[in-house]
């Protein structure tokens, strides 16, 4: 029988912004002891890992491209940093209208397939976000890293033409599959804006706030508020892979 396999499925920016995002995620190798974010390419979650039999690899795989070609591609919109309190510091991921749909979207698909394999599986809140630190960020850590990156800026978008599946090899999470959405696109056609601006220096008497709208704090059970600009999502979660 063969092994199971260990996979999540996720959207990647294009090559010129993970670099910025990876810079991002060295910097609190460097500054604040933090490098499990470097164990996987910069990503965006939707679905959460799981487990699957290596034997049925062609059938998730088939099932995976045929969802992928009935969807369009979308636009991704980045735009500052928020936290999930005391362990993890991300990029925000607007989530529109578009991006919402694509993940209950495979998220409906996939879970029938889940659930006949580990009947106790259920579908989780989204709440979109890029990981540039967590879980070895350790709380002393997180208070200094957030007071910087509370106000750092940082602005970005990217076509998103793909799904990817990623799977654990023991260490990381590698790309295992890629699965175009809707017509192949040329990477030509594949724009991607990235405009990163330096830090913005925290004012001295301005303490760390974890109550602050971009927080994720454990003790109000787990859950935060997205800008008031942005549509009202499912918000709380748990940073897994």
């Amino acid at each position: 029988m063969s092994a199971s396999k260990k996979v999540f499925l996720a959207l990647l920016p294009p090559p010129e912004l993970q670099g910025q995002v990876r810079a991002l995620q060295q910097e609190f190798v460097d500054r604040f002891a933090s490098r499990a974010a470097l164990r996987s390419p910069p990503h965006i979650t939707l679905v959460p890992p799981f487990e699957w039999p290596g034997s049925e690899w062609p059938a998730l795989l088939g099932s995976l491209r045929g969802f992928a070609a009935s969807q369009d591609s979308i636009s991704v919109e980045l735009s500052g940093f928020g936290a999930f309190a005391p362990r993890v510091i991300y990029i925000q991921v607007d989530p529109s209208a578009e991006l919402r749909q694509l993940q209950s979207g495979v998220q409906a698909h996939l879970l029938p397939l889940l659930h006949s394999k580990n009947p106790s599986t259920r579908s989780r809140p989204f709440v979109p976000h890029m990981t540039v630190a967590f879980r070895d960020l350790t709380p002393q850590n997180f208070r200094a890293a957030w007071r910087e990156f509370q106000p750092r800026q940082f602005q970005a978008s990217f076509s998103a033409t793909d799904l990817t599946l990623l799977q654990h090899d023991g260490e990381r999470w590698q790309v295992a599959e890629q699965f175009s959405l809707g017509i192949p696109h040329d990477p030509s056609t594949n724009p991607t804006t990235i405009h990163s601006l330096p830090a913005q220096p925290a004012l001295e008497d301005d303490p760390v706030r974890l109550q602050t709208s971009s927080v994720t704090d454990p003790t109000r059970s787990g859950c935060s508020h997205p800008p008031p600009s942005w549509p009202a999502v499912a918000t709380c979660a748990e940073e897994t892979e």
